[in-house]
């Protein structure tokens, strides 16, 4: 499988925190997802469900649903998505700092429908300056509800963290 060169973010990115990082593995893995080696990305694979959940350190030029949708495709071929045949649920974390008052209109950058290929179903945005995070989800939440909230939860845990130095 050819290695696939990571996605060009910023000069300015914000270092992802070791705690969030942990706090979302341990929500995270009960429910099957296993973190993949050297990287912030964890997947859950089964006969049918392809599911990914992604960290991205944001510097703060773009709105982070840019972000996000500029970043799905590259995150679904790291996490093994098949065209036509292996749909992939995605949900994007983004780590930024300053950004939080310009992030309220996420609901637009996540997917509307299924396209068969890579599927950005949620979008969280943290704002480590604030210590605060803010979501979007897709349309279909009853399916992909554990997950989000799995998420969500390992957010709000992380939040309430005292902030590392």
């Amino acid at each position: 499988m050819a290695v696939l060169p990571r996605p060009v973010i910023g000069d300015h990115v914000p270092p992802i925190p070791e705690a969030l990082t942990e706090t979302l593995g341990q929500r995270l893995t009960p429910l099957g997802f296993s973190r993949m080696p050297g990287d912030v990305v964890w997947k859950k694979k089964t006969w049918n469900v392809n599911r990914g959940v992604a960290l991205v350190a944001h510097e703060g030029r773009d709105h982070p649903g840019e972000t996000a949708r500029f970043n799905k495709a590259w995150f679904g071929g790291m996490i093994g998505f098949v065209p036509a045949l292996y749909t992939l649920g995605l949900q994007i974390v983004i780590v930024t700092r300053g950004v939080l008052p310009w992030a309220d209109d996420l609901d637009r950058y996540v997917d509307q429908a299924n396209n068969f290929q890579v599927v950005l179903q949620n979008i969280h945005v943290v704002d480590l300056d604030r210590r605060e995070a803010v979501s979007s989800r897709t349309w279909v939440q009853f399916a992909t509800g554990n997950f989000y909230d799995a998420v969500h939860e390992a957010l709000q845990r992380y939040l309430a963290l005292p902030p590392s130095p």
